[in-house]
C-alpha cells in the first residue's frame, strides 16, 4: 500500500507502480488532478499504461499482462513528477463505475441511427421483427412483437430501427465489458460474475378510454422507449426523459455491474457469517465428541484403575494364605495348585499383565 505525506513528490517508479495498481480514474482523484493529465505525465516519463478492459479482465479474474517499466533515458533520469497527494475522497462507487465505462468503453457507446454490423442478438431480434406483423387486438395492437426470439422486444414500427438501435449498442457495450450473453433456457441473459440479467426493450403506453363497447381501455403509444434488465425483485427499468435512452448506457451498464458488487459483498457476507456459524457448531460437536472420549477414557482408566488394585489386594491375600499354610504345615498338593490358580487369575485381573483365562473374558469383571 502506497502512502504519501503532503507536499512529497513522487518518482517514475513510484508512478508506474501506481498506475498499475489502481485505475487512473481513481488515481486522479488521489492526487486532486485529470486524468489527461496523468496520462500526459506517463507518457513524458515513457511509463506504459493499461490497456481498455485491463481492470475488467482483473474484476473477472482474467489474465493480463503488466509490461515492464523501460529503462530510463535522457529525457526521464534527471525528471520527478510534480503531482502530490492529497486525502482520498469518498466516492461513490457507482459513479466510479459509470466514469470507467466512458472512458474505456466510449467507442461502444455511440448509438448509430442504422443497423450497422449488427451483433447476432441483434440479427435474430430483427429477423423476428421482420416475420411480425402489428398486432390488431388489445394492449398490443400496432405494437411488433418478438414471439420467436427470447428477448422481449415490444415496441410500434416507426420506433422498431432506433430501438434496434439502442438494443445492439447495448449489447456491444456489455460485450467490451467482458461480460457474456446466454441462452438460459428460453430466455437469453447477460452474465455478470455469478449474476444473470434479462433484457429487453419495449415503448411505454398509457391507458385510455376506450373507444370500443367490447373494451374499457384503450392503449396508446407514448414513443417513450424502456429497456428493462433483471426479473422480480432485482428488475430495474429506463425510460427516455431528461436524458434519452441512448445517453443512458453507460449507466444501465455500470449499475449491472454495480448491483453485481453488491450481491457479491453480500453473499460473501453471508458465507462469513455462515462460516462462523459452522466453526461454531464445528467447536461444539467437537467439544461434545471430545467430552464423550473423555468420559469413555477416564470411565476405563477408573476400570483399569480398580482392577490393579483389586489384583494387588488379591495377591497380598495369597501371599499370606500361601505363608499360613506353610507356618500351620498345612500345605498340600490340592492348596499348591488353588495358590497357582489363584495367582493366575490375579495376573488375568492385573492389567498391567492381562494374563489370559481359558474360562473368563473382560465382560466377566463386571459381575464380580
Amino acid at each position: 500500500m502506497w502512502v504519501f505525506m503532503n507536499g512529497v513528490p513522487i518518482n517514475r517508479k513510484e508512478l508506474y507502480d501506481l498506475v498499475w495498481a489502481i485505475p487512473i480514474t481513481s488515481l486522479s482523484k488521489r492526487f486532486g488532478t485529470t486524468d489527461n493529465k496523468i496520462r500526459t505525465i506517463c507518457k513524458k516519463m515513457n511509463i506504459p499504461l493499461p490497456r481498455t478492459g485491463h481492470w475488467q479482465r482483473i474484476q473477472y479474474n482474467k489474465q493480463v499482462e503488466i509490461p515492464d517499466l523501460p529503462p530510463e533515458d535522457s529525457k526521464t533520469i534527471k525528471s520527478t513528477i510534480d503531482l502530490i497527494f492529497i486525502k482520498e475522497k469518498k466516492v461513490d462507487r457507482l459513479s466510479e463505475i459509470i466514469e470507467d465505462v466512458e472512458i474505456n468503453c466510449k467507442q461502444y457507446l455511440k448509438v448509430k441511427r442504422k443497423v450497422i454490423d449488427p451483433d447476432n442478438v441483434t440479427i435474430e431480434v430483427k429477423k423476428d421483427l421482420e416475420r411480425s406483423t402489428p398486432s390488431h387486438f388489445g394492449r398490443e395492437k400496432g405494437y411488433l412483437s418478438t414471439y420467436r426470439y427470447p428477448i422481449r422486444f415490444f415496441v410500434t414500427p416507426k420506433n422498431a430501427t432506433r430501438a434496434l438501435c439502442i438494443l445492439d449498442a447495448f449489447v456491444k457495450l456489455v460485450r467490451a465489458r467482458y461480460h457474456k450473453i446466454e441462452l438460459n433456457g428460453w430466455t437469453y441473459e447477460i452474465i455478470i460474475g455469478d449474476e444473470r440479467y434479462e433484457f429487453g426493450i419495449r415503448e411505454k403506453q398509457i391507458k385510455i378510454k376506450g373507444t370500443d363497447r367490447y373494451y374499457q381501455y384503450d392503449y396508446k403509444a407514448t414513443g417513450i422507449l424502456v429497456l428493462s434488465t433483471g426479473r422480480f425483485t432485482n428488475k430495474r427499468e429506463y425510460s427516455d426523459g431528461k436524458q434519452s435512452l441512448e445517453k443512458q448506457l453507460s449507466a444501465i451498464v455500470a449499475h449491472l455491474e454495480y448491483q453485481t458488487e453488491l450481491w457479491k459483498a453480500e453473499l460473501e457476507k453471508h458465507r462469513a457469517h455462515q462460516a462462523i456459524i459452522d466453526e461454531a457448531n464445528r467447536k461444539k460437536q467437537a467439544n461434545i465428541k471430545r467430552k464423550e472420549t473423555e468420559k469413555s477414557n477416564l470411565k476405563d482408566l477408573l476400570k483399569k484403575s480398580k482392577r490393579w488394585h483389586r489384583s494387588i489386594i488379591l495377591r497380598e491375600y495369597i501371599k499370606l494364605f500361601e505363608a499360613n499354610c506353610i507356618k500351620s504345615n498345612t500345605m498340600s498338593n490340592e492348596t499348591a495348585e488353588w495358590i497357582a490358580w489363584a495367582r493366575a487369575k490375579a495376573d488375568w485381573l492385573d492389567p498391567f499383565v492381562n494374563g489370559p483365562d481359558e474360562y473368563l473374558s473382560e465382560d466377566d469383571l463386571l459381575s464380580f
